[in-house]
């Protein structure tokens, strides 16, 4: 049984209840409420990839000149690799963005699973399927119409939420043969995402944990991780952050013209997908050079 755990998630309580609060407020009594919480993801959830900056930093500073490069010059060429790469993913989505789509959806899996570190490996995979796929079981012919909005075929875009409805009823399966050997702390916090998956919509629910959850743990384990003050922080996020708004922006108005809602919606998952790709990809060579096996949780 998981020891008394110390999650990192038990001093995001009081902002988890803010914000599902919040989220019910914008459903039930707001016309507009996709459009507010479509805002919400891209002012809160995603600049928190604006810290990959500081992984390109010290990834830099890692290979002490080894490659023949100082400093400055691989730093701009981890820069240059990592906008190209957004680029392409925004472009790859607009051609093939059922395959696009999929492929969010399982990284996002196995991302989100990372947020649950104090658990054993396999359980944090299974639990970061549940957590992408448990509107799918709820609220099922609305994220259709999502997909549908993104680009996906009617048809191939029920065969996706399918596929998520069985994906979340196996992984559910393993992790109640599972649940006495995780802390109440953790069962609690599985209780609450189902929970909050039933009674709130389904841009909702994903801005409740991808704001209230995801982007603050990644915040606080890089600042942790790399000893920095909320002042070096904020330093560091700014500019990557002012670029993402800008690339943003300029991807919202190329788009065509499909009526705001369905833009705003297609501007900020489709560049969701674009900063993920290589936000993961960094993050795992960082992990694998740069932090100690002290920093990384062991295979459980």
């Amino acid at each position: 049984m998981e020891s008394a755990m110390n999650h990192p998630q038990s001093r995001l309580w009081p902002l988890f209840c803010v914000y599902a609060a919040t989220l019910a407020f914008l459903s039930l009594w707001t016309s507009h409420g996709d459009m507010a919480v479509l805002v919400l993801i891209a002012v809160f959830g995603i600049p928190h990839g604006a810290l990959d900056v500081l992984m390109m930093i010290f990834l830099s500073k890692n290979l002490n000149g080894r490659d023949g490069l100082n400093r400055q010059v691989r730093l701009g060429l981890y820069a240059l690799a990592y906008l190209v790469t957004v680029i392409f993913c925004l472009f790859l989505w607009m051609k093939v963005p059922t395959m696009c789509l999929v492929l969010l959806l399982i990284l996002a899996a196995g991302h989100f699973g990372e947020d649950w570190t104090p658990m054993a490996r396999k359980s944090r995979v299974f639990l970061g399927v549940v957590v992408v796929t448990l509107p799918s079981i709820f609220h099922p012919n609305a994220l259709n119409s999502y997909f549908v909005v993104l680009g996906v075929d009617e048809y191939q875009a029920s065969n996706v939420v399918t596929m998520m409805n069985l994906a979340c009823f196996l992984s559910c399966i393993v992790l109640i043969t599972q649940f006495i050997k995780h802390s109440m702390e953790f069962n609690l916090w599985v209780i609450s995402l189902f929970i909050a998956a039933a009674l709130l919509p389904v841009l909702q629910y994903f801005c409740l944990y991808f704001c209230a959850l995801h982007a603050p743990l990644h915040t606080l384990d890089v600042k942790q991780t790399n000893r920095l003050s909320w002042n070096q922080v904020f330093k560091a996020a700014l500019l990557p952050t002012i670029g993402a708004a800008l690339i943003m922006i300029a991807f919202f108005y190329w788009l065509p013209d499909k009526g705001l809602s369905a833009q705003l919606l297609n501007t900020v998952f489709i560049t969701l997908f674009a900063l993920t790709v290589p936000h993961l990809f960094l993050t795992r060579v960082y992990n694998g050079r740069v932090r100690t096996p002290e920093m990384i949780e062991p295979n459980k």
